[in-house]
């Protein structure tokens, strides 16, 4: 479970993208990075340090079997994503 600060706010939450990527229903602490990647699904995030809300969105996520997300940018448009970003970052 990630908190606020420096790790928790400026990790990228990669497994996140490889269980959505399986199908399998996903939990995560509501920081920055968690809470952008699951912007479509707000019920998966859990406040940092609520253990009861925690042991609620586990019970529930057992509950889902697998799980449409939908559509997952692959690499080569994350990638492209990334240096449109830069390259706006550069000028």
């Amino acid at each position: 479970m990630n908190t606020p600060g420096a790790f928790g706010d400026y990790s990228y939450p990669i497994k996140l993208y490889e269980a959505m990527a399986c199908g399998r229903p996903v939990v995560a602490s509501r920081t920055a990075s968690t809470a952008w990647v699951l912007r479509d699904f707000p019920d998966r995030l859990v406040a940092p340090g609520d253990a009861a809300a925690l042991a609620g969105a586990l019970a529930a996520a057992l509950d889902l079997g697998a799980v449409d997300y939908g559509p997952q940018p692959g690499w080569t448009a994350s990638g492209a994503e990334l240096a449109a970003a830069m390259r706006g970052i550069g000028g």
